[in-house]
């Protein structure tokens, strides 16, 4: 069992969030609304992710819906921060849809401080935490293979090249201790997401070129769901077992890792 001495370990949840915007109402959205709430939520990372109590360490969560408000995306780019459509759907009934003036609201008054709280730190690590599931596919039509994904890197807003979110070895030493506690979960590192821009790790993740910008070495996480949730909700044992061996393995990992 692990305990404390996890304070410089930074964990960031961005798409765990359930609530609406208070200016959105049910009449707003669209008739297949409840489905796109469900797709689009990281369910459950604000449990699996939660190492509080064990490591001590800070967590930053996100309480709204990504369908309303992903910060995972560029703020400037208002189109995908306070999206109206998700894949492919109008996230809104036709003529109620939020202005671009109530959306830039959203993410100036509830979006700015989640980034602030992540760049007060204390922080000698980030992870960014996510979920996803076997057998769907990315946004670049990748197929999800893996239990874990562990990624050290993102696309760069052109969508162009990637760019480093950790120095070389931090993703490989996490897949390590993760595999040493979870030998039956097939862990990959940059198996899927690459195309998918995440502004988290490019804002404050690790970059070579800007070593004393206030950055850490940050790595991207996406958990398979269905290791801890079946169609009737969580299965609370097998989600607080994994809660235990990520916080083991990380901290374990960090403890390994040359971050000064």
């Amino acid at each position: 069992m692990v305990a404390g001495s996890g304070s410089e370990i930074c964990v960031v949840i961005p798409h765990a969030g359930r609530l609406l915007p208070p200016e959105i109402h049910r009449a707003d959205l669209a008739e297949n609304a409840a489905v796109l709430l469900f797709d689009c939520t990281d369910w459950y990372t604000d449990l699996i992710y939660d190492f509080r109590d064990w490591l001590e360490n800070p967590t930053i969560q996100f309480d709204y819906s990504p369908l309303c408000i992903n910060l995972n995306r560029h703020p400037d780019q208002l189109d995908f921060a306070a999206p109206l459509i998700f894949q492919g759907q109008p996230i809104y009934r036709t003529g109620r849809e939020p202005s671009p003036a109530l959306r830039r609201t959203w993410i100036d008054r509830l979006g700015t401080p989640f980034f602030q709280a992540i760049a007060r730190g204390p922080h000698q690590f980030i992870l960014d935490a996510h979920s996803t599931r076997v057998g769907m596919q990315d946004e670049d039509g990748v197929k999800i293979t893996a239990d874990i994904i562990i990624n050290d890197c993102t696309s760069n807003l052109a969508g162009d090249e990637l760019r480093p979110t950790a120095p070389p070895g931090c993703a490989e030493i996490y897949a390590t201790e993760l595999g040493r506690r979870l030998p039956e979960l097939k862990i990959d590192l940059n198996a899927a997401y690459l195309g998918t821009y995440g502004y988290i790790g490019d804002a404050f993740g690790w970059h070579e070129a800007e070593l004393d910008s206030g950055r850490a070495p940050l790595l991207l996480q996406e958990t398979n769901e269905l290791l801890y949730m079946d169609a009737t909700g969580l299965l609370l044992p097998q989600a607080n077992d994994l809660r235990r061996i990520f916080a083991e393995a990380l901290l374990a990992a960090v403890r390994k890792m040359s971050l000064s």
